[in-house]
């Protein structure tokens, strides 16, 4: 465009409009004599000068007026008039001169293609300016409007939405290319890319999710076309084709089983739970078709399968990748069938609704019971710090598909009513009926062992799998809490460590099963508040009475806990003890709660820190928050009793006499010093802790009787304990009377040398 039309445009755009207007007329006058007379051509030499000026004209009013040219769909009007009707045209020659087999099939390609790069061409440009109107990081802008935290009169919001939408027609243009191109290996990845980023931009709409379904379709990958579908269905603002797209390729599917005969033997395990899966899901995506009788077959068949698979060690697609893709399809049909609940008042057709959302939940909770019970293997099984494993063992990759059904069942705990409301309505339900009670044997497990480290109250941070499924509507409650910087991490496609990841994936199932304990719909599955773990209380127990219940539970937990605590205090043993001060708890929160989840440490809270928390909880300043979270972090900690966290008892401490300082701070004995300066005194605020780590240290190091071994006891204190803290005063007060002491970042670096040792062992041991 060149400075003068900009100008021209600037001062006046209803000129422009009006222009445009003709054009449009021109051009949909045009085709419609073409389209009477059937009659289409390579050569349209006037529709494309009529279609260069047309573009020319949009191009400038979105440049000019983003936010009149949004609100009157100047793409739609790009993407029909300018590219869409002219690639119709000669994608129907393509089509015709194929089946004629005819000299001009080549030219009716090249112009299409050339056709093609024209489109890309332009959109690319006209990203390229629109973007340089939104002055914000685009994910960063994205976050604050899936947010809505964005003003209503944003002048930005235009621009964005045609972005959005632009992304799309590039992948739509990509695609195309594919389809035509010579080339024989394919580069699906471009349009994935358009399609995937159009997505991060706006997840609220569901076309490039329904565009991303025919990518699927192009490469074969049935489980990810219904993947897509189903997101695009459970989205804000589905795509209009979405729901008659999935019947169409359920219809192809069927056709091509029908004369493509494959036997079992001739499939992998996972690619035969897939065909199974798509089956299952078939049936209850058409409820009105519904035959409990055939449904429970398949869910049998993928209830058996799924052993199959978690125990096959080589696959040609990732595992867990498979079983996040059916929970989401699992999830976005369930939401659809509960929307068709509400819009429909026939009774008959309202309870097959229901019994395909029985059977869907059915599905999801054994399959979630199988991982579940998976997870709880290996975590028990590992004698080392579980976030260490997270690099090293592909296990915990199926932490990302049952967070995923962990965060839609806290969202969606009507899912438990409906259960229990037409379950005994129908006869297959008594099969299916046992499930939900194996599923909470096998969370309670689990939870039982996350206990000891995953934070319980659940977490506010984002993980790599969330970028695809902030537009899933029964999920988007609990996105919508996440914290805005975590969002735009991933959307910006940088991710936390992978034991990051896996503390927040195991943080959102041990905050699921806190909200399960506490609903009082689900008496089955309780909290036991004496010791603080998980238990269920089935039929069996409840027929025997509570209180006979309880006592018996009691009297073998009580067995279980001295047997635990003798292991405990075994292992704890050979673990460093160490003991952070007040402001590492205040300013360095993050890196101790690690430390607590790694199980390499004992830590000890001092009653002075407790005490200094309390004090400084009260303000509005950001110690002051921060001490508050502090205290809400150690009360959790203690209600769950980790055997790795413990409190000092008020036992615990030095008799006045063992004090090596007297009321004043200066040293009793100043032989006992080991610092150069013999006059320090040490410093109120630090004789409490020091008192504390002194005890402590001494506990470690006493020898119950005179040894050579003993002897190396005392020698290896250093490694046994230490008080961790970066407060040179506090520092030089420890040195002056023999308290091992530590910087934060000189323990968790040690700390980290120590995991890595005890998983390289681990390995060694494994290969023996």
């Amino acid at each position: 465009m060149t400075s003068s039309t900009y100008q021209s445009a600037k001062s006046d755009t209803s000129a422009l409009w009006s222009e445009a207007q003709t054009l449009e007329r021109t051009l949909r006058s045009l085709d419609a004599k073409k389209r009477q007379r059937k009659s289409f051509s390579l050569d349209d030499a006037e529709e494309r000068i009529l279609r260069t000026c047309l573009l020319e004209i949009y191009e400038d009013l979105i440049i000019c007026d983003p936010v009149s040219a949004a609100a009157k769909a100047v793409d739609d009007k790009i993407w029909n008039l300018v590219f869409y009707t002219r690639i119709e045209e000669l994608r129907s020659l393509v089509r015709r001169y194929q089946t004629e087999q005819g000299s001009l099939l080549g030219p009716a390609v090249q112009e299409l293609l050339r056709h093609v790069e024209q489109a890309i061409s332009f959109y690319l440009t006209a990203l390229v300016i629109l973007r340089s109107t939104i002055s914000d990081d685009l994910a960063e802008y994205a976050v604050q409007q899936y947010q809505h935290v964005l003003p209503p009169n944003d002048s930005k919001k235009a621009s964005f939405a045609l972005l959005h939408k632009f992304l799309v027609s590039c992948g739509d243009l990509s695609r195309y290319r594919e389809i035509y191109a010579t080339e024989e290996r394919k580069q699906w990845r471009i349009p994935r890319w358009y399609y995937q980023k159009a997505i991060r931009l706006n997840p609220d709409v569901g076309m490039p999710m329904a565009q991303l379904a025919i990518v699927a379709s192009q490469v074969g990958n049935h489980l990810e076309v219904m993947y897509w579908y189903c997101l695009s269905l459970a989205s804000t603002t589905p795509h209009q084709f979405t729901k008659e797209n999935m019947s169409a390729f359920y219809n192809n599917r069927e056709s091509r089983l029908q004369r493509q005969s494959i036997s079992d033997e001739a499939m992998s395990p996972l690619q035969q739970m897939v065909e199974h899966v798509l089956s299952f899901h078939r049936m209850v995506f058409m409820p009105s078709q519904i035959l409990p009788s055939k449904v429970l077959e398949m869910h049998t068949a993928i209830s058996t399968l799924t052993i199959k698979v978690i125990s096959t060690t080589s696959q040609t697609t990732s595992v867990p990748d498979a079983f996040k893709a059916i929970f989401c399809i699992m999830i976005g049909t369930y939401h659809h069938l509960d929307n068709q609940f509400s819009e429909i008042d026939d009774v008959a057709l309202r309870r097959s609704i229901r019994i395909a959302q029985v059977f869907i939940t059915a599905t999801t909770l054994e399959l979630a019971a199988t991982l579940f019970d998976l997870l709880h293997e290996e975590m028990t099984a590992s004698e080392i710090a579980i976030t260490s494993l997270a690099d090293v063992n592909p296990i915990y990759e199926f932490l990302v598909p049952v967070g995923v059904v962990a965060v839609w069942l806290e969202q969606s705990m009507d899912v438990f009513s409906v259960w229990n409301k037409y379950i005994e309505t129908f006869e297959e339900g008594a099969t299916l009926q046992p499930i939900l009670m194996r599923l909470a044997r096998s969370l309670c497990q689990l939870a039982n062992v996350l206990t000891s480290f995953a934070d319980m109250e659940g977490s506010t941070e984002a993980v790599p799998e969330d970028a695809d499924l902030l537009g899933l509507i029964p999920l988007r409650p609990y996105y919508a809490k996440l914290s805005s910087a975590s969002l735009v991490t991933i959307l910006q496609g940088r991710s936390q460590s992978a034991s990051d990841q896996m503390a927040v994936r195991l943080s959102r199932i041990a905050h699921f099963t806190s909200v399960l304990a506490n609903d009082p719909g689900l008496p089955f599955f309780v909290l036991d508040e004496t010791d603080g773990s998980f238990i269920v209380v089935d039929d069996a127990h409840r027929l025997k009475g509570m209180q006979r219940l309880m006592k018996t539970l009691a009297t073998e937990r009580l067995r279980d806990q001295v047997l635990n605590l003798e292991k405990q205090v075994a292992k704890q043993h050979e673990l460093p003890i160490v003991m952070a001060d007040t402001d590492s708890w205040i300013w360095q929160m993050s890196k101790v709660k690690t430390w607590l989840m790694s199980r390499n440490c004992v830590i000890i809270i001092p009653l002075k820190v407790i005490d200094d928390l309390d004090r400084l909880k009260k303000g509005n300043e950001g110690i002051n928050a921060r001490a508050r979270e502090a205290i809400r972090y150690l009360e959790q900690r203690f209600h769950y009793r980790s055997p790795f966290l413990r409190a000092q008892q008020p036992s615990e401490f030095l008799a006045p006499e063992e004090i090596p300082w007297d009321r004043r701070g200066y040293l009793k004995n100043k032989l006992y010093s080991q610092s150069e300066d013999s006059d320090a005194t040490i410093p109120k605020h630090a004789r409490a802790i020091l008192s504390c780590a002194l005890y402590f240290q001494r506990q470690i190091a006493a020898p119950s009787s005179p040894s050579p071994a003993n002897d190396t006891k005392r020698m290896n204190v250093l490694e046994s304990f230490a008080l961790i803290t970066d407060d040179v005063t506090v520092r030089t007060a420890a040195q002056s009377v023999g308290v091992t002491c530590k910087g934060v970042e000189e323990f968790e670096s040690a700390l980290g040398r120590t995991s890595v040792e005890k998983g390289r062992k681990r390995r060694r041991d494994a290969r023996k």
